[in-house]
């Protein structure tokens, strides 16, 4: 249901879903030269640190509580965690993904994604 209003073929289900299904080996050359800084790798251990100690990884009570904790450290980085998580800046709702993954996977794509993906000046 997340990803259906955006494919127009069956065939493009797989284009837009497979994040679901396969954690990311790539990511999106133009979102890393946009999205992914030099202090990003250490923005995304604190952002790792604060999902593991959500007691209930649902969209609607991981949400609230972590981007209070972004605006309120004047953070920007959603684009960074979607890439992180999905190899690119786009796809349905970033909460929705999470809780559809769960929290040990998405931990694992952010980790996977600050050794793989090198820091931009």
């Amino acid at each position: 249901d997340m990803v259906k209003g955006r494919a127009n073929f069956v065939n493009d289900l797989w284009d837009q879903a497979k994040f679901f299904f396969v954690a990311p080996t790539e990511y999106a050359e133009k979102d890393i030269r946009k999205r992914w800084k030099e202090d990003t790798p250490e923005r995304m251990r604190e952002l790792i640190e604060h999902l593991e100690a959500l007691p209930d990884f649902s969209s609607a009570a991981a949400e609230p509580p972590i981007i209070a904790w972004i605006e309120s450290n004047g953070y920007h980085l959603m684009n960074a965690f979607r890439l992180a998580v999905v190899g690119e800046c786009k796809g349905p709702h970033m909460f929705d993904i999470t809780e559809l993954l769960g929290k040990e996977e998405t931990v694992a794509r952010i980790n996977r994604a600050i050794d793989h993906i090198p820091a931009q000046a």
